[in-house]
């Protein structure tokens, strides 16, 4: 995610907000049982948040056939 520029090195390695998300995400992507998470799986959950950021940006609510 640092190289990616999602989160600075500083917030990866104090007790921020970025670092809070970024557990969660590791925990969703089911790194804490596996030790590792797929990066097919981090690449569709950034597509997902990048999607909702983007509708964010523009002030548009996605039509249910965006949803599907």
């Amino acid at each position: 995610m640092i190289k990616m520029g999602y989160i600075g090195e500083a917030a990866a390695n104090t007790d921020s907000n970025e670092r809070i998300l970024l557990y969660d995400i590791w925990r969703i992507l089911e790194g804490d049982q596996r030790e590792e998470v797929f990066i097919d799986d981090l690449r569709t959950l950034i597509m997902a948040i990048e999607k909702i950021s983007e509708y964010r940006l523009i002030g548009v609510s996605p039509t249910i056939e965006e949803k599907e």
